[in-house]
């Protein structure tokens, strides 16, 4: 298969008139997949601010992208930006970067204390072509970012191996991907991948020491942060 050509049961759920867009969005993805970088970065030996991002929706279908900076070890909040915008396409899985990116990018760029770590409502490598949202996000603003995921969107985990230590590593193709982890026994897994410019065990580490519930406090705060503010303005 044309690896710019979409698959099937992708191409089932894009309007036929916008198969050749998303072709192109498929060859951008494969562009700047090679510029992911899986190496930790020497900014993480001294994390001082970790950001989180996440993208709400009014009802009329625009989008509100936050970004939350916490200060690190305390997680208290810093600082919350956000950008209202019109996406230019529906979510279509595979995608979801060209839905949100934009409007994160412009989130950020109002923010006064820039973060040394910024951590994704989405994947990273943990995409079917290594280059979910959060790394999309990562390469463009050239920063180390984490993917974090509630829903499984690919690959397989060793459910004893879960239960058992509280964590397992994601597999697809025979590759490691992403780790799978509960808080606890009664939460359901969450699904961690590297973005850009760090490894999956610094990635994995990084956000055990962020989780205070289910979800890392980062994500978490800018979920509803911008959920409070989609509230304010509708």
């Amino acid at each position: 298969m044309n690896p710019t050509e979409l698959e099937p049961w992708i191409e089932k759920q894009v309007p036929m008139k916008l198969v050749d867009q998303f072709r192109n969005f498929r060859k951008e993805q494969l562009v700047l997949q090679k510029r992911v970088i899986l190496k930790d970065h020497p900014s993480l030996t001294k994390i001082t601010h970790v950001a989180g991002c996440d993208v709400s929706y009014f009802s009329s279908g625009e989008a509100c992208a936050g970004i939350v900076v916490l200060e690190i070890p305390s997680l208290k909040l810093v600082e919350y930006r956000f950008h209202c915008y019109s996406p230019k396409i529906d979510y279509i899985p595979t995608f979801l970067a060209f839905r949100e990116v934009s409007g994160l990018v412009k989130a950020y760029q109002k923010l006064f204390n820039k973060p040394d770590l910024i951590v994704v409502d989405g994947n990273g490598i943990l995409h079917p072509h290594k280059v979910g949202l959060a790394s999309h996000l990562g390469v463009l603003l050239n920063k180390p970012t984490i993917g974090i995921a509630k829903r499984l969107l690919l690959g397989h985990f060793d459910e004893e191996i879960l239960v058992r230590n509280r964590s397992a590593p994601v597999m697809y193709n025979n590759q490691e991907l992403g780790t799978a982890i509960v808080t606890d026994l009664n939460s359901k897994p969450i699904f961690i991948s590297p973005g850009h410019l760090i490894s999956i065990q610094t990635a994995t580490s990084l956000i055990l020491r962020y989780i205070c519930q289910r979800l890392p406090e980062p994500i978490r705060l800018a979920d509803k942060l911008t959920r409070d503010t989609v509230k304010d303005l509708e």
